[in-house]
């Protein structure tokens, strides 16, 4: 059981944070809070459109967000945002707080252009295409272009290098 189950919040509190969280931005809202000497203090809420709960905006998170889209929050809504969990030192100890960082980018697959990963498992092949480039004395226009013309595949580059069809 979490303290989350025992004392519901309307506000997200890190706790509830498993794993990184990507939100999109509904609202940005001005709330009166009660602080903890007591008294209540108007704080900027946020809103997400794909979770009820909203996050408390601290002076610190405020800046991050403002510095990914812009210091006008009228201009927030519709942009999305990734909630982490860091420990942090407040009030004389270290304790657990939700922060922000840009959502990760995605690198669009591009037609016979290889990933890392997949660079990684060919490495060798790679690294044998490239060598043998040199051994031949051609530069790297050359490789690429019988790269290019073996689509991008090492192998059947390899494997052209190898034959006696190379002009050089």
């Amino acid at each position: 059981m979490r303290s989350s189950d025992v004392y519901p919040s309307k506000y997200l509190k890190s706790e509830e944070l498993d794993n990184d969280l990507t939100l999109t931005i509904k609202s940005i809202d001005l709330e009166n809070l009660e602080s903890k000497d007591g008294s209540m203090q108007e704080k900027p809420v946020i809103y997400f459109s794909e979770i009820q709960k909203g996050l408390v905006l601290n002076k610190t998170n405020w800046s991050l967000i403002a510095r990914q889209h812009g210091d006008e929050s009228d201009d927030w809504p519709g942009k999305k945002i990734t909630l982490f969990v860091m420990d942090v030192e407040a009030f004389g100890d270290i304790v657990s707080a939700i922060r922000v960082r840009p959502p990760r980018k995605t690198v669009p697959k591009v037609e016979g252009v290889k990933k890392g990963s997949e660079v990684e498992q060919d490495g060798e092949l790679i690294t044998k295409y490239w060598l043998s480039v040199k051994a031949f004395g051609l530069d790297k226009k050359k490789g690429l272009q019988i790269l290019a013309d073996n689509k991008n595949d090492f192998a059947n580059a390899l494997r052209f290098l190898e034959s006696d069809d190379v002009p050089m």
